[in-house]
């Protein structure tokens, strides 16, 4: 992505994940970035992506995070080798996504993803989910803010949230709103405003408009991405569902 690349490589014996920072961090930045990786250190969930290590030495700071054999969410969607997923790896997936995000949100410090999108969503070899690239994400709005259209030149509007496009507002319920275009993505296995520049996404966005939900689509789930989507935040859900819970069983 813009802010990092990441490579294969062996750790101690097992096949790691290596990602490297591509530009190098001020001091302050530096000084944030240590705190945000004590942070991340400490976060052990079975639906998010494990810190191994970190090497600060050197301009470009590295991290070392387990791997994960099936790469992103968004390539084994676009991937047409990949059959579709059934019922049960659908709300399979989406249900580890939704344990991840609420472990992230009712963490004491209350970790905003704030850049949730499909290539940012990990896949086992067993097509479970775990959330990805969440701890540097105000690390990102705060360059953002500072650079005013950076968010545009990252090429992720499509995930974004209306208030967040508008006026860098942040919440719990910006990460709601990624999670639902995430949801239309699955079913449809199609890009997000296809054709669209990142400015007419934007647009759309501020405006209301959304990506058009298929007729095949169940009346619960098609319930559950229009409320994810939501325009005003206040009337977008939380991630409230626990590992005894199931998506599946609330849209059928």
């Amino acid at each position: 992505g813009a802010f990092s690349r990441v490579f294969k490589a062996s750790f101690q014996g097992a096949i790691v994940a290596v990602k490297r920072l591509k530009v190098p961090l001020s001091s302050q930045d530096k000084n944030y970035f240590t705190a945000e990786v004590s942070l991340l250190r400490e976060l052990r969930h079975p639906r998010v992506v494990l810190l191994l290590g970190v090497c600060m030495n050197g301009p470009l700071p590295l991290m070392v995070l387990e791997f994960m054999a099936r790469g992103s969410l968004f390539h084994h969607l676009h991937d047409p080798h990949n059959p579709s997923l059934d019922h049960a790896a659908y709300f399979q997936i989406a249900h580890d996504m939704a344990l991840g995000m609420n472990y992230l949100h009712c963490h004491r410090s209350e970790i905003l993803h704030l850049d949730l999108k499909s290539m940012n969503v990990l896949l086992t070899s067993h097509l479970r989910a775990k959330i990805a690239d969440f701890g540097f994400s105000k690390l990102r709005h705060d360059a953002d803010v500072a650079a005013k259209n950076a968010t545009v030149k990252q090429g992720t509007p499509a995930w974004m949230s209306p208030e967040l496009l508008q006026s860098g507002q942040i919440s719990t319920k910006a990460d709601v709103y990624s999670f639902g275009i995430i949801l239309w993505e699955m079913l449809t296995r199609l890009n997000p405003y296809e054709g669209s520049t990142s400015f007419q996404i934007i647009d759309k966005t501020r405006k209301g408009h959304r990506p058009v939900i298929p007729e095949s689509c169940p009346e619960n789930l098609e319930s559950l991405i229009r409320a994810c989507w939501a325009q005003n935040p206040a009337l977008r859900p939380q991630f409230k569902v626990s590992s005894h819970d199931s998506i599946s069983n609330k849209t059928n």
